[in-house]
């Protein structure tokens, strides 16, 4: 090979990297901002994300702003005490993330009936599983974890329930998961966030 084609594709190589480089880039500069609940990893045994979120430390005496995230729990602030959440619900200002995921067993508890909303006076019948969840608190700045907590689900049939149907119209499905209170949950987290952070 000549050089000044050593030259070139050594030129040409060097431009595709530089725009390679600008691409991404200019993709991080487009990607939407991260809030803490991206901190979450899919399963309770995942890598914790690269949120990329700017957060308050966890430190000093609480409340410490939380907010709830992960496959289980829908990420909001809604549920939990108000003096719990951040102020005007600024993401900066959340010190904690709980991350909650449910492991549903084979174990009935009961059976829960629900009327149907488009067939007035019909009922399905569920039989409730029982669910363990398992939440994990990791320090919204530093991505360290706090705690690793288990919950019970509630016994009691949830109000509403969402059940899938078939092509027919009619469920398909014939068992539901224990529900995560809000109480419990609230429970579980308070040391965490009325306590004094340990450093």
């Amino acid at each position: 090979m000549r050089r000044s084609d050593r030259v070139a594709l050594i030129c040409l190589g060097a431009g595709v990297v530089l725009i390679l480089g600008a691409i991404q880039v200019i993709g991080m500069l487009d990607a939407p901002p991260r809030t803490p609940g991206d901190l979450c990893p899919s399963s309770p045994s995942g890598d914790v994300g690269d949120h990329r979120a700017k957060a308050a430390p966890y430190e000093g005496a609480g409340p410490h702003p939380i907010v709830a995230a992960g496959p289980a729990w829908q990420e909001r602030w809604s549920g939990l005490p108000a003096t719990w959440g951040p102020p005007r619900e600024d993401a900066s200002l959340v010190q904690l993330v709980a991350c909650v995921y449910s492991h549903v067993t084979s174990t009935a508890t009961k059976t829960c009936t629900y009327g149907l909303h488009d067939r007035p006076g019909k009922t399905i019948r569920l039989t409730q599983l029982a669910t363990v969840y398992t939440v994990e608190v990791y320090q919204a700045g530093s991505a360290a974890k706090v705690a690793s907590l288990r919950v019970p689900g509630a016994s009691l049939c949830q109000y509403t329930q969402n059940v899938p149907t078939g092509k027919d119209g009619r469920p398909t499905a014939t068992t539901v998961a224990q529900f995560l209170s809000a109480q419990d949950l609230v429970k579980a987290l308070r040391p965490y966030v009325e306590g004094t952070a340990n450093g």
